[in-house]
């Protein structure tokens, strides 16, 4: 199976808009704003990522939010940031130690904090690092993360792939009793 076919970056771009700059502000952090300063980088590289489509000008300037003094806030949505114009940049691993860096500060909480685990698969999987993307995946299961039909399939062929045999019948079954009497061949073997 490749993971490269099935996780797209901009699929994974798009779950990570969600959180940065709304989660920054986890409970070990008091900050819930931007200086005014701080504010005005943070929206300049942003502006240039979303709006001008541009990653390179983005980078350069975060760069010159990342000089600034930040208090926890800004430092989180930074990351979150800078782990978007990585995956814009099709760096998905320097976006993965972004987004480890974060859930490790706190910056990432609740519902957010799940999603980015299943993120932090998909990457892993996507670079055929599938030890690390299983890793992730319990994480995600762990923190009540249910998976969909396509994630079981995903946890079949994984478990399959490190020969734990019972745990990819498992969830074959479940895909298979999932997809009903139209199962593909492939599900069926």
């Amino acid at each position: 199976m490749k993971f490269k076919t099935i996780f797209k970056g901009a699929s994974v771009a798009g779950m990570l808009a969600c959180w940065v700059v709304g989660t920054a502000a986890a409970q070990a952090c008091e900050a819930t704003e931007f200086t005014s300063a701080n504010g005005q980088l943070y929206l300049a590289a942003e502006n240039e990522l979303t709006v001008n489509e541009n990653p390179a000008a983005a980078l350069a300037a975060l760069q010159k939010l990342r000089a600034a003094e930040l208090n926890c806030y800004e430092e989180g949505a930074a990351l979150g940031l800078s782990a978007q114009i990585k995956i814009a940049n099709d760096d998905y691993l320097g976006a993965a130690t972004d987004l480890k860096t974060s859930l490790s500060k706190g910056y990432i909480t609740g519902a957010n904090r799940t999603q980015v685990l299943l993120s932090l698969s998909q990457i892993y999987f996507a670079e055929q690092q599938i030890d690390e993307g299983l890793n992730w995946m319990n994480q995600w299961l762990a923190a009540g993360g249910v998976p969909n039909r396509d994630q079981k399939w995903t946890l079949a062929v994984v478990h399959y792939q490190k020969d734990n045999n019972q745990e990819s019948l498992k969830w074959a079954e479940q895909v298979f009793a999932a997809d009903g009497p139209g199962a593909s061949r492939q599900v069926y073997d």
